[in-house]
Formats: C-alpha cells, structure tokens, sequence
C-alpha cells in the first residue's frame, strides 16, 4: 500500500508541473519564431487517403498525449545552459562557494554541480525540443510532396503552402495545398540498345516485362523493371551488365500527358591508358574452375600440388583435408557453362552451409588465353575453420521448486570427420539442484540431479537407397542428420527416470525461405525409476491447487482435477 500511495504522489507531482507549465510551451522558442502546432494536406481539397503522405513531411510538431504536448513541456524544465549557470555562481560568490566547501567538502561541491548539470542533461534528452516552424523544411517538405506524386504519374504536380498564425502567442500551423492535375500514361516502350547480344536477350524476354503500355507511369515499376533486367542479363553471360548501365527515358513533349518511354542500354566504357573507349557487352562462357581449399597456406609461398576431379581444378598447398566429391558437389557452375549470377550465388551458400570454411571468396577473372575476350577463369578461394571445437559454459537456476540450481554445460564440435565436410557434435550436461521433494516432504540438499549426453552427426548430402537427386536437387541443400541422445539419470522430485532417444532426419530447401524435414526415424526410451513417486508429486499439486481455490472462494474447485 505504501508504495502505491507513494507512485500516486509522483504521478500527481508529473501532472501539477504538466499543468502549471502547460501555458507555457513556447518558453524555449526564441523571438521572432513560431512554435509549430500542426501540419495539414489537402490533395484537390481532401485529405489524402494514403497516410505515407504525411510522413513526408521534413517538420512534424510535437507529440501529445490527450492534446498535451507532454515532452515539450518536460524539455521545457531545463535550463538553457545549466553548466555555465554553476560555474558563474561559483566565481560571483567565493564566499558561498566557501560555506559550501565546508559543509561538502571542495570534491563534493564540485560532484553536486556536475550532479545538476547531468541531471538537466538528462531532462533535455528525455523531453522533446520544441518544433520552431523554419522556412527550409517548409521548403524541403514541398519538394518531398512534388517528388512523390511525380513518381506515380502525376508531372505536374503543383505544390503551396500557407502558414497560419494560431490564436496564441508565437504559434503557427502549414496547410500544404496539393494539385496534382492529369496523370500520364504509358503509350509506347522502344529500346535503344547498342550491344546486339543484349539487344536480342531483351527482345527474346519482353514477355515477362513490368512496364506495361497503357497503364499509368509509376517510377516503382520502372525500377523493378530495371531489376528485372539485371537478373534476365546477369543470369545469360552478360558479366559486366550493371543496374546504372539500364536506363529508362521518357519523352512527354505534345504527347497529351503521354510518355514514350525508351529503355537504353549503351555499350560499356573501359579504360584504356587515358583515353575511355566503348565495347558491346558480350557473353561470357567459364573456360577454367580452381578451387583453393586451403588458400591461406597459398598465401605462405608453399608449392601447390593440382588435382583434375571432371571439370574442376583442385589445387592444394598442403595436405588433402576434404575428398575431391566434396568440393565438387558444392560448386554450381563448369566449363564451357555460360556464367549465370545463379550459379556463383548458389556455389557460395552451398560452402557456406558446410560449415568448414569461413566465408568464401568466389572471384572471376579474364581468361588471357583467349584473344575473343569470352572466356572466364572462375578461382574459388576456400579457408578452413579449426577441426576441433570446444566451448565450455555455466549456469545457476532459481525457481519456485528449486531452490538453487547449478549447470555445467560441454560442447565438442569435429568438423570434417571423414573428409566429406562432415560435423559431428557432442554436448555433456550435467546439473545438480536443492529442493523440497512435493510428494514426501523430503529435504534433501541436492536431490535433483541430471547427468546426459548427445550426439548429433549431419552429412551435406541425402543417404538414401534410392537417388533422389532429379526430385531434391543439391541446390536445394539437402542434408542427413543422425542424432543419438540419452539421459544417463535424471533424479527430480518424483520424477526419477531415463531416457534415450535417437532421429535419422533428412532436410532440404525447396525455397530460400522454407524448409522441409523428413523423419525416417524418431524413437524415444524413457523409464520411470519411481513410478510410486510420481504419483505423490501429483496428488500433492492437486491439494495445493485445491487449496488456494477454497481461499479464492472459487465455487467449483473441481475444475483442477
């Protein structure tokens, strides 16, 4: 009761200082300025519909709460330069600053002082500056409104503002008036595109296409039209295509609120000593695939030793840490294959999902054997993680029922096993606990234990009798885990048992954002050491529960059998 008649008080202390202050709210803003009240837009004299519209706006005035602009006012109790206040009291009265000393003592003093300047700090960050109405933001608020509906079609657009003097002293609100006059629309799509082979790829694909004639212009559209692009270029041997190379003109001049859109693409332009010249974008075919997958040993100067697994040059500088199939099954792209963004983002998600390399380097480069200039060396760069991994960790618990609890956790993860990217990962726990056993009223200072292990095995691949690779792709990142775990005991408050279980699951992504498992096993073994027990611990909850309903006075107490 003494706390909340205490909280009362404060709450009722906030609310005077809210009130007395609250005639107040322009005690910050300086001559000559207006406090900003309010914003209104009118979009052809309503309200725009679309509430993004308001947020557009550079200035907005202070938040209130049941229309009081509480953060103003709290802002409002500091003073301006509280710091420099305290010093010059300290210099105008030497002989105060004295008295204070000794009562204080000169560090004390100097601690109270910068008490009261962090606290004034602190009431300045926790309030709200006042919103003092500024011509710029009006300004910027206007090209924000214009820009805004200039991207859905409408081009001329015209933006007013008006500021309107409230009826209180230094205080205004804007009225933004908005014309947005006929729309224009899509009429035609021409390309200007100076590569023939980019040329082609468009107009072999226009199907799919985002801007469509007829509708009205809308700049999102453009722009995801212009990603659309990318990814058709990127994905067709287009290696140096670039979003800024892809641009869209419209031409609006006497076309009756008409856009003749053209979809440019010039050549690219490269360095060539100090002169720039032009070349039409070609497309690019991979001649050469290198892995390195211990490259940080490359970096040392040893002597590297190549190894041909198909298509793919494995060069290694040190020993043979991973089976050829390994690396090989995670790279998505081979010789003669036309370079595709797909291909190089999917090899680099798939090394990552082995767990056995840092971040991959994944790096393409000009082949110099090949005068036409089409030929790519891909050079995958591999650094290995350590194989062996141990992390220690403890916990203490408290709860109702346990009184102090305590936990050791250990945790051993093998990268690698069998040198197929494989990760084998081995947890102990064990824990001891104080508590009051439920069911007998035993006391035991450390009744509850729990000693257990697991084991859980994953393999970057499907095992699986039959192949399952036409209907689950490697893309997909298939795995197989095989977890086995048991409790070797487990002693609670009449819930005494031990259990052990084990899982042979398999995974995979049909999606980037879903996951599919497949159990093909999943047993569980769990004993009961004191079946007697544990049928106490429940009858015993079953009074307790019992009993605080009596003195609820809950009429059907049954309702917790």
């Amino acid at each position: 009761m003494k706390k909340s008649s205490l909280l009362a008080k404060i709450g009722l202390i906030i609310a005077l200082i809210i009130v007395i202050t609250s005639c107040n709210a322009i005690k910050r803003v300086p001559k000559g300025k207006k406090l900003l009240v309010n914003n209104t837009i009118l979009v052809d004299s309503i309200a725009p519909k679309d509430p993004r519209v308001k947020t557009l706006l550079v200035q907005q005035p202070n938040n209130r709460i049941l229309t009081v602009p509480v953060g103003l006012h709290f802002y409002n109790l500091a003073r301006p330069h509280r710091d420099s206040i305290y010093l010059k009291w300290m210099q105008e009265n030497p002989n105060g600053l004295k008295r204070r000393n000794n009562i204080l003592s000169e560090k004390q003093t100097i601690q109270l002082g910068q008490g009261l300047v962090d606290f004034n700090s602190w009431i300045k960050r926790t309030g709200e500056e006042p919103a003092i109405l500024e011509l710029d933001d009006i300004t910027k608020s206007k090209e924000r409104l214009r820009a805004w509906y200039w991207n859905q079609g409408w081009f001329n657009t015209e933006v007013t503002h008006e500021i309107i003097d409230s009826d209180k002293k230094q205080r205004a609100e804007v009225v933004y008036t908005i014309k947005k006059h006929q729309s224009y629309k899509v009429d035609s799509i021409k390309t200007r595109i100076s590569s023939p082979l980019v040329d082609s790829l468009y107009q072999a694909n226009t199907r799919g296409q985002l801007i469509t004639a007829g509708e009205q212009y809308y700049t999102p559209d453009f722009n995801a039209e212009r990603d659309r692009l990318m990814t058709l270029f990127r994905n067709n041997g287009v290696f140096y295509m670039e979003k800024e190379f892809i641009k869209f003109e419209g031409d609006t001049v006497n076309t009756k609120n008409k856009a003749n859109i053209a979809v440019i693409i010039d050549d690219r332009e490269i360095k060539d000593g100090d002169s720039i010249i032009k070349k039409p974008f070609l497309i690019h075919k991979i001649s050469k695939v290198n892995v390195y997958p211990d490259y940080e040993e490359a970096l040392a100067g040893s002597i590297p030793d190549t190894t041909r697994y198909k298509d793919i040059n494995i060069i290694r500088y040190g020993e043979k840490k991973y089976r050829n199939f390994v690396l090989a099954d995670a790279i998505f792209f081979h010789e003669g294959d036309i370079y595709r963004d797909i291909d190089r983002d999917r090899t680099f998600n798939r090394i990552t999902e082995l767990k056995s390399f840092f971040t991959p380097s994944i790096r393409f480069e000009p082949d110099p054997a090949d005068s036409t200039g089409v030929s790519l060396i891909a050079n995958i760069l591999l650094t290995s993680k350590k194989k062996f991994f141990l992390k220690n960790s403890a916990e203490t618990t408290h709860s109702n029922i346990q009184a102090l609890g305590i936990g050791l956790n250990s945790s051993l993860v093998i990268r690698n096993l069998f040198q197929g990217s494989e990760l084998l990962d081995i947890n102990f726990r064990g824990s001891i606990g104080a508590s009051s056993n439920a069911g007998n009223g035993d006391t035991r200072f450390f009744d509850l234990q729990e000693y257990g292990a697991d084991a859980r095995l994953s393999f970057p691949r499907l095992f699986f009798p039959i192949k399952t690779e036409k209907l689950i792709p490697k893309y997909m990142s298939p795995s197989t885990n095989l977890s086995l775990g048991g409790f070797i005991s487990q002693t609670n408050i009449g819930l005494d048992k031990t259990s052990f279980n084990s899982i042979l699951s398999y995974r995979w992504k049909p999606k980037p954002t879903n996951t599919s498992r497949f159990d093909l096993i999943n047993a569980q073994y769990v004993r009961n050491l004191d079946p007697g027990d544990f049928f106490n611990v429940y009858n015993s909850t079953y009074n307790s529960l019992n009993a605080v309903a009596e003195d609820l006075n809950i009429s059907n107490p049954h309702l917790f059998k």
